[in-house]
């Protein structure tokens, strides 16, 4: 790298950047960027888009954002959500992606497809987020994504991979504490995620409620715009440097 100085969004990135470049560690900064307080975007209750999506207003409803691809492994989340023993779950996908017909018809081949909503691209995330008791995510690279600082704004606890190296690059050790904002686990082992959803399931409502209060406290603090260009500023003030920034 020819910069003076790189910002990269989380930590993981960093030893995923040292293993390709040769760059000197003390030319990487990170500084996460931030997250708009989405809940004043909120156009529908709770209940009307539950109804909207034929979901019942008292189940417990995993919702995953993204590109519908093998990265993203949205396979993983249906997968664990089938093997999990309470049928009166949902789980909510939004994104569309060259892997979408083959996750629709995994779902309808695991016995699922009932209770598993394909949304497309949708303008309206934040009453889809608020609607929804539980972030998850599993994708295998994924070195900051902005949908758990949308999804915690929102109020929603988080269940995402640990990184792990190469095999597995994920920024949520260094986000949430754990139990505290949301739940990890390895994506290495087959039932990993499932121990996770598991777990949400068995929280009661004001356990995930609270979590979830917790986790919009964080990214409202730790993650504002106004804290992210304090660091970018701080960061080339004090090396005088031409900055590159990575996502």
């Amino acid at each position: 790298m020819s910069s003076d100085l790189t910002i990269l969004q989380g930590p993981s990135v960093v030893e995923d950047v040292l293993d390709f470049v040769d760059v000197p560690r003390e030319k990487l900064v990170v500084a996460p960027t931030g997250v708009d307080d989405m809940q004043q975007l909120l156009k529908k209750s709770r209940n009307e888009v539950r109804r909207y999506w034929n979901t019942p207003f008292s189940s417990r409803v995993f919702v995953t954002v993204g590109s519908l691809d093998r990265n993203k492994n949205q396979s993983a989340i249906i997968e664990a959500f089938s093997r999990l023993s309470d049928e009166s779950a949902y789980l909510w996908i939004v994104g569309t992606g060259v892997m979408a017909a083959d996750w629709e018809h995994y779902s309808a081949e695991l016995g699922v497809a009932e209770r598993v909503r394909f949304m497309g691209n949708r303008n309206d995330l934040a009453d889809i987020y608020t609607a929804a008791d539980v972030y998850v995510h599993a994708a295998w690279y994924d070195n900051f994504p902005n949908v758990y600082l949308e999804a915690m704004v929102c109020g929603l606890p988080l269940i995402g991979p640990r990184g792990e190296f190469p095999d597995v690059i994920s920024p949520l050790d260094g986000i949430i504490e754990e139990k505290v904002h949301g739940v990890s686990y390895s994506l290495r082992q087959r039932d990993g995620l499932e121990g996770a959803m598991k777990y949400m399931l068995d929280r009661p409502e004001e356990e995930l409620t609270e979590m979830g209060r917790r986790a919009r406290v964080l990214a409202l603090d730790a993650f504002s715009w106004e804290k992210y260009q304090s660091q970018l500023l701080q960061a080339v003030s004090m090396r005088n440097a031409e900055v590159i920034y990575e996502s």
